[in-house]
């Protein structure tokens, strides 16, 4: 793609007059806000003139001052009479160098003598329409000039009445295959393209160290060539871009679905798109994926300022998968709106040998994250579990339905502090909420959090032990943290002692847990003094199975 450099053209208006003292005045004219076109456009309007002669009848000539930088003629301007619709005249730019010891300008010359009169006292309007060329791109400057003259036909010296900032969009790309992007600007496709790059982790469509991209496929397909699948979009250190209308999509009967990449990439917007695979980023920034619907999981790691919303998630259901969403080591990630489909098929249900989603969403140690209004069904976990440390997080709003496990939980390193959970709805799940602390501690970990955490208006509905059909003995809340683990898992630096263990401060307000389930169950170590429940009241539970239970239930 060509763009034109530093290109400026001046349209001077000048004025000429049939009778002495007559005066051409400008009584209607829009002279500050700029004009947006696209290059390539035939007949943009860059301005409409109302013009009032008085002192007698006037004619206008016009001169075309062209853009410098040796570059080609940007435009072609006509001007039209709106009271007859008829074209009065054309300008070309016309090149004719002329130094001025800055810049080489190029001189166009008078095309025409504007053939309208204005009669005395009388006002006009004309329409300025401008044909674009492709190859144009950045800021035109327009500027108009008029004069009186006391004889008709002579020219006197042109005064400046009002100018006008085109801005110049330039053509889109079209793309016809795979390609690296490396150069900012609006590429499209009008056809299907095909991944015929050898190896699967070589991108069909790169986008790379690079600013302001937009990539607009027009709802075409971006497939593979054979079944085993492969990376078909990367972006890469990119910044203010976009990706819109794209069909990722694997070929029929594949193994494996597509990638999508990210890799540090900053204000990015992948919107209305369909994936037909997995998608993965990290070390991203103010990165927002909006309307895509994909047949696939997303994994964010290392990132912030994240916003999901909107989209329609399906995880395979012949194969089994961690989670469709996936968010570790970030902060003020946002996961808004989506619809979360796990394929958990709750009739072939082996706890052993499960396909579809285990979980619906899964963090992984994020701060500040929102988790809210999402619709989450047919996971055979839980519609919700954390790991690790979650800090200052929000669960809101959100429906979970047909989970095998929970609605909401969190127990491997788990560590959760100053979280609300706040409106949710769980219906079809053994218990709302389970939370405990399994494995040890972490060369991360300084201590184990279950603190000053707010659960308030949660509802509980239908409550079901998968593989056992009619048993509800299952509390409807299991909050344990009465024992540590005594054993290591991977990775971890050593076992967990009760004096890492901070349970306190943790509210339950206006809780609806049902009354068909047993109450929650809240369970607190031998060695923490005080209980780390607080009754906020309004709570609705079930039968109660402890003498010291922390929160009445009505």
């Amino acid at each position: 793609m060509h763009i034109i450099r530093s290109q400026v053209i001046l349209l001077l208006l000048f004025i000429t007059t049939s009778v002495n003292a007559a005066e051409l005045l400008n009584t209607a004219i829009d002279s500050t806000s700029p004009v947006s076109l696209s290059a390539g456009a035939q007949g943009a309007v860059v301005e409409k003139v109302n013009l009032n002669s008085s002192g007698g009848d006037s004619s206008f000539y016009l001169l075309n001052l062209a853009q410098y930088d040796n570059q080609a003629p940007l435009l072609n301007i006509r001007i039209y009479d709106e009271s007859t619709g008829s074209q009065i005249g054309a300008l070309a730019a016309l090149p004719y160098p002329v130094p001025n010891g800055l810049y080489s300008y190029h001189w166009g010359t008078v095309a025409f003598k504007a053939d309208a009169t204005i009669p005395n006292n009388t006002t006009k309007v004309f329409t300025v329409r401008a044909d674009i060329a492709a190859t144009a791109a950045g800021i035109i400057q327009v500027l108009w000039a008029g004069t009186v003259s006391r004889n008709p036909g002579q020219q006197y010296g042109a005064v400046s009445v009002w100018s006008k900032a085109m801005t110049v969009t330039a053509a889109a790309t079209v793309l016809a295959g795979c390609v690296d992007i490396r150069t900012g600007g609006s590429y499209v496709m009008n056809s299907d393209i095909t991944d015929n790059l050898p190896g699967q982790n070589v991108p069909c469509i790169q986008i790379r160290y690079v600013s302001g991209v937009q990539l607009d496929c027009r709802g075409h397909n971006i497939s593979d060539a054979d079944a085993t699948g492969g990376i078909n979009l990367a972006i890469t250190s990119a910044i203010n871009s976009s990706v819109t209308n794209c069909n990722f999509r694997v070929q029929s009967g594949g193994t494996k679905a597509s990638a999508i990449s990210i890799i540090s990439g900053s204000y990015i917007v992948v919107a209305s798109n369909v994936f037909g695979g997995e998608l993965s980023m990290v070390y991203s920034d103010h990165v927002t994926f909006k309307s895509n619907n994909w047949l696939g999981t997303l994994s964010v790691s290392y990132s912030t300022n994240t916003n999901i919303d909107s989209n329609t998630m399906t995880t395979r259901g012949d194969v089994s998968v961690p989670t469709a969403v996936r968010f570790q080591g970030g902060s003020r990630n946002w996961i808004l709106s989506n619809t979360i489909y796990g394929s958990f098929d709750p009739l072939k249900y082996n706890w052993s040998n499960s396909f579809g989603a285990d979980d619906g969403i899964v963090l992984v140690d994020e701060d500040l994250a929102v988790v809210a209004s999402n619709r989450i069904s047919n996971a055979y976990d839980c519609g919700i579990e954390t790991v690790g440390s979650i800090t200052n997080g929000l669960f809101q709003g959100n429906v979970i339905k047909t989970a095998a496990v929970c609605g909401i939980g969190g127990w491997y390193w788990s560590s959760w502090q100053n979280n609300t959970v706040y409106g949710n709805w769980v219906d079809g799940a053994p218990t709302m909420f389970a939370f405990y602390h399994a494995h040890g501690m972490r060369s991360g970990d300084s201590r184990i959090y279950f603190k000053d955490n707010i659960f308030r208006a949660n509802l509980f509905t239908t409550p079901r032990n998968f593989g056992y059909p009619g048993d509800v003995s299952t509390p409807s809340g299991q909050f344990n943290f009465g024992y540590l683990s005594t054993t290591l898992a991977s990775g971890d630096a050593r076992l967990a002692v009760p004096s890492d263990l901070i349970t306190s401060g943790n509210v339950f307000t206006n809780n609806n847990f049902g009354r068909i389930a047993p109450a929650p169950a809240f369970v607190k170590h031998p060695s923490q003094a005080a209980q780390f429940v607080v009754d906020g009241s309004g709570n609705i539970c079930g039968t109660v199975n402890a003498a010291d239970y922390p929160i009445r239930c009505n």
